[in-house]
């Protein structure tokens, strides 16, 4: 066998430029399916995403430590599921824009391999150049990006996170979200913070990951949350 001397084989960057982009598409497939669900036609209405991408990021703010007169630790696991929904709006403009999946994957990753561009600003200063976008009404997948950077998340965080609360956010409307019957809390925790358990314990490769996760949240809430009889 030759001596690589220490160099990893193309074919190692190139199996994981291929998960990246199945993540990616897999993302967009669930939100377009998400959006179909509301309207049929979503593609063809002019919904303000761009109000929805800048409540999340005030959100993002709030939760990052950018008061130099306040000392607290920040909420990571809250700054993940936040980035997340920025996500989910962020998503729903690209894709009403009419830009091609492979395309936005394209950009994505582009932006992600930015190594020589180093992030010369803190991630609340890229926050504020993105929520500055939004008065555009477009969404900047390079900002963005650099938030993930920022951020040190990975596509593979935000793909578990992005993939867990479309479960859990199914889980509700199975039990009555919309009629005010669904109990956010279970047992002591919040509904999110056993997504968040169950994430850590469950890996993105698993086989049939998002109904993984979607029976585990149905067991824990059948236990913590059940039906009451008449």
């Amino acid at each position: 066998m030759a001596n690589l001397g220490g160099r990893k084989p193309s074919f190692f960057k190139l199996t994981i430029g291929m998960k990246m982009n199945r993540l990616l598409l897999e993302m967009l497939y669930l939100q377009g399916e998400v959006n179909k669900e509301k309207n049929y036609n979503w593609r063809e209405k002019s919904y303000p995403w761009h109000i929805g991408i800048a409540a999340e990021l005030g959100k993002v703010l709030a939760e990052l430590p950018w008061k130099w007169w306040v000392k607290r630790e920040s909420d990571q696991e809250k700054i993940l599921f936040g980035v997340v929904d920025i996500w989910h709006f962020g998503m729903s403009a690209l894709l009403q824009e009419k830009m091609p999946p492979t395309q936005i994957v394209d950009k994505i990753i582009d932006s992600l391999h930015a190594k020589n561009k180093p992030i010369r600003s803190p991630v609340a200063a890229i926050i504020e150049a993105l929520i500055h976008t939004c008065s555009t009404e477009s969404f900047s997948i390079p900002l963005f990006c650099d938030i993930l950077r920022s951020l040190d998340i990975s596509v593979e965080d935000l793909y578990s996170r992005y993939v867990g609360k479309n479960a859990l956010n199914t889980l509700r409307q199975v039990n009555g979200f919309n009629q005010g019957d669904y109990r956010e809390k279970w047992g002591i925790h919040s509904d999110n913070h056993h997504l968040t358990e169950i994430l850590l314990s469950v890996g993105v490769e698993t086989n049939n990951f998002r109904q993984m996760i979607y029976d585990l949240l149905s067991e824990r809430y059948e236990i913590h949350c059940p039906v009451e009889m008449v």
